[in-house]
């Protein structure tokens, strides 16, 4: 049966930024259960169920996933970006008449999926990308990666995949040159072109449409430089 929900996932103690306090909070029924305090990297105050064995937290997903059949009656889980519950049901509606229109041989099924990412909000895609990201790279990677993306993203105001365009980040980056190094621009152009490449892997568009930038000159091009190491003892 077609429905909406938020997903949990487990992340590991070791992972989470900062100091890590445990705690008790109180359940409806009057019970107790573990919890552990952290600040994230947006200085937010967060707090997690710990794991059975307690080397983790459960963390609920801030937006919702659909889950239904597709006209192939495969089972689906799709992130639909939405915080908003009466959001994530509209975006399960839409998918569900894009199936009767597979059914009905409008559409293809690969066609119907792409169209649907392509219109879902962007941020969606972004956890999804995200928490195939966070088991793969370390946490420090993973933190500025995430950093990085978000910022691209929400500097440039894309909403969803199909606002997503070269001239735009490039016209981002450019803005940029007088105050970040290049090497910093370089890593915000590498964590949305990841993004990109990973969104046409997974299938949620056709091409890379940020495919042609060009890396900022890090040799021409730094905001600081670093003055050599006076030798011990030695006259300045």
């Amino acid at each position: 049966m077609a429905s909406v929900f938020k997903k949990t996932y487990t992340r590991p103690l070791s992972e989470l930024p900062g100091e890590v306090r445990m705690a008790e909070r109180k359940n409806r029924q009057g019970g107790v259960y573990p919890v552990a305090h952290w600040v994230d990297g947006h200085e937010r105050k967060r707090f997690a169920p710990l794991t059975a064995d307690g080397t983790g937290v459960l963390i609920e997903a801030e937006t919702y996933t659909a889950r239904y059949r597709r006209a192939d009656g495969r089972l689906v889980e799709v992130s639909t970006g939405c915080r908003d519950k009466s959001a994530a049901e509209s975006f399960l509606a839409a998918r569900l008449r894009r199936k009767e229109l597979v059914k009905g041989g409008v559409l293809t099924q690969g066609e119907a999926d792409m169209s649907a990412a392509a219109k879902m909000p962007i941020e969606g895609h972004v956890e999804d990308f995200l928490r195939d990201r966070q088991s793969k790279v370390s946490p420090r990677h993973f933190a500025n990666l995430e950093h990085n993306l978000r910022r691209v993203v929400g500097d440039c105001g894309f909403q969803t995949l199909a606002d997503v365009r070269r001239e735009a980040v490039e016209a981002w980056l450019d803005a940029r040159a007088a105050n970040m190094s290049a090497a910093t621009r370089n890593r915000h152009r590498s964590a949305v072109l990841a993004f990109a490449q990973w969104c046409v892997k997974t299938r949620r568009l056709a091409a890379n449409t940020l495919v042609g930038m060009e890396r900022s000159d890090e040799a021409g091009n730094r905001i600081r430089h670093r003055r050599a190491l006076t030798r011990p003892g030695a006259v300045r």
